[in-house]
C-alpha cells in the first residue's frame, strides 16, 4: 500500500470516529433531554393556595348524612348535616371563600394542563411518579401502591375528561416517600369516592363520598356539590398545603 493510500485510510478512519462521536453525543443529549422531561413530569408543582386549609371545598353546597369525621376547613354555598363533625372552620361566604375557590380553579387547571407521560386504561398495581391520562372513566377497584422511589417531591396525577370512581375495595397506599399532598385525581365530570384514597380529588361537576370511605387529602368541586355519607376526610399537608405531611 502506498503512503498516499495509507494517509487516505487514516483520514477516513478519523472521520468515521468523529461521526461516531458526534452521533454518540447527540444520542446522549437526546437521552438527557428525555430524562429531564421525565424528571420535570415527576415533580409537577400544583399549588392549592388559599384552598389548602380546606378539606372539602365546593362551588355548591356541602351536605352530610350519617356521622362523618372531617379534619380541616369546609367551604361551600351552604354546609348542612355535618354539625359537630368538623374539626376546622365552616365558611359559606366572604373573601376567604372567594379566594379559596379562585385558587381551587387554578389548581384544577394546573392538573388538567399537565403534560401526560403515561397513557393508560387502568389504575392498579404499583405505579411510579408521572402524569397518567385516561381517555375513559377512571375506576379504582383494588389495591394501588404509589411509589415515589425515594423522591419526596414526586408527583402523581391521574386525570380524565370522564368520571372517577374509587370502589369499596379500593386501597390507595403510598410508598418510597410518596406524600398524599403530591397526589391528584381529576375527573372532568363527577367523582364517586369509596374505599381508602390518598390525594386531592377534583370532581368538576360534583363529588359523592360513600359510607365508610376514608380520604387523606382534599375534596374539591369547582362546579358542583360535595356529599358525604358517614365518611372520614383528613386534610393532607405538604406541597400544596401548609406542612410537610
Amino acid at each position: 500500500m502506498s503512503a498516499g493510500s495509507l494517509e487516505i485510510s487514516r483520514t477516513a478512519a478519523r472521520r468515521g470516529a468523529a461521526a461516531v462521536l458526534v452521533a454518540g453525543c447527540a444520542s446522549a443529549f437526546l437521552v438527557g433531554i428525555g430524562e429531564i422531561s421525565r424528571a420535570a413530569a415527576q415533580t409537577t408543582t400544583v399549588s392549592l393556595g388559599a384552598a389548602a386549609p380546606f378539606a372539602v371545598l365546593a362551588s355548591g353546597a356541602v351536605t352530610g348524612s350519617g356521622t362523618s369525621s372531617v379534619t380541616g376547613d369546609v367551604g361551600g354555598s351552604a354546609v348542612t348535616g355535618l354539625d359537630d363533625q368538623i374539626t376546622g372552620t365552616i365558611t359559606t361566604s366572604g373573601d376567604t371563600l372567594t379566594q379559596a375557590r379562585a385558587d381551587l380553579v387554578e389548581a384544577d387547571d394546573a392538573v388538567a394542563s399537565a403534560a401526560v407521560t403515561n397513557e393508560t386504561t387502568t389504575v392498579s398495581g404499583t405505579l411510579g411518579p408521572g402524569v397518567y391520562g385516561l381517555s375513559g372513566a377512571i375506576t379504582v377497584s383494588g389495591p394501588v401502591t404509589l411509589d415515589a422511589g425515594g423522591n419526596a417531591d414526586a408527583t402523581f396525577i391521574f386525570k380524565t375528561d370522564s368520571t372517577l370512581t374509587t370502589a369499596d375495595g379500593a386501597n390507595v397506599t403510598l410508598a418510597g416517600g410518596a406524600k398524599a399532598s403530591n397526589v391528584f385525581w381529576l375527573a372532568g365530570n363527577s367523582a364517586t369516592v369509596d374505599g381508602t384514597v390518598a390525594g386531592t380529588v377534583f370532581g368538576r361537576s360534583g363529588i359523592t363520598v360513600r359510607n365508610g370511605a376514608n380520604v387523606t387529602g382534599h375534596l374539591y368541586s369547582r362546579g358542583g356539590t360535595v356529599t358525604l355519607d358517614a365518611a372520614t376526610v383528613r386534610r393532607s399537608e405538604g406541597a400544596g398545603g401548609a406542612g410537610n405531611g
